[in-house]
């Protein structure tokens, strides 16, 4: 958590920043409560103009000037490569390579936050145009499957009366607690964000069944995730660690 401190203008006062970054924390180890709180890290970042001369802080949050701010961030990063991954300090270093290039910092950041959107966009375009696909292919497929079954249970020269068919539906909040409607809303966020980066639709990652039966199971290991429908050992590879990770610190 980074909280950026700019000298206050038209006011005589200002919030302790370093209680709010505490108070954050606090917040984030309170829903995640399995999670290493070493995970967490607070930066109270400065103006370049301001002297830093004695800080004395009873927590863990750093107080550095915005000079600082890379060269720390690369530091805390190598000591913990396992809390973010590749794509996340891609964006961390994009976001670093703008505030450190010059004024106009305001408009750059505009600026980069208008071309991430517009990628986004151009993502998610394919991402629903790959869905589309997938859900005509799906409807071709009952089709096809719905006619092999007329042709083998409907004797020749018959005409049966159509059969109607109800299907039970049921809510996720009607099958799972609170915790785990967390966990699932957690990894549904993951797996858009996944097939987002990947450009394909998010059933591609892993379907709503796959989804369910994470929830329930809540795997510890890989043998366990292997055992879900929907979970081949390619998908396993490709995501169990993050997934198992999720689940592990959820508040389950």
């Amino acid at each position: 958590m980074v909280d950026p401190v700019t000298s206050p203008e038209d006011k005589d006062f200002f919030d302790n920043p370093v209680l709010r970054l505490e108070d954050g924390i606090r917040a984030l180890s309170h829903f995640f409560p399995k999670t290493d709180p070493s995970f967490y890290h607070g930066y109270l970042v400065v103006s370049n103009t301001v002297e830093i001369r004695s800080v004395t802080i009873q927590s863990d949050i750093q107080v550095i000037n915005q000079r600082d701010l890379e060269s720390r961030l690369t530091a805390d990063l190598e000591d913990n490569a396992d809390v973010l991954d590749e794509k996340n300090i891609a964006f961390i270093n994009r976001v670093l390579a703008v505030m450190g290039s010059g004024d106009d910092l305001e408009q750059r950041l505009m600026d980069l936050k208008a071309q991430m959107k517009q990628e986004s966009e151009k993502k998610r375009a394919a991402r629903k145009a790959m869905e589309a696909e997938e859900e005509r292919n799906r409807k071709l497929e009952q089709q096809r499957i719905g006619n092999a079954a007329t042709k083998i249970m409907v004797p020749p020269g018959t005409n049966p009366a159509p059969v109607r068919r109800t299907v039970r539906r049921t809510r996720p909040e009607d099958r799972f607690t609170r915790a785990e409607l967390a966990l699932r809303d957690a990894l549904i966020l993951w797996r858009q964000q996944e097939a987002e980066n990947l450009g394909v639709g998010d059933k591609a990652i892993f379907d709503d069944f796959a989804l369910d039966g994470i929830v329930s199971m809540k795997p510890q290991d890989v043998v366990q995730l292997r055992t879900i429908p929907g979970f081949d050992t390619t998908r396993c590879q490709a995501y169990g660690s993050a997934i198992i990770n999720m689940v592990r610190h959820s508040p389950c």
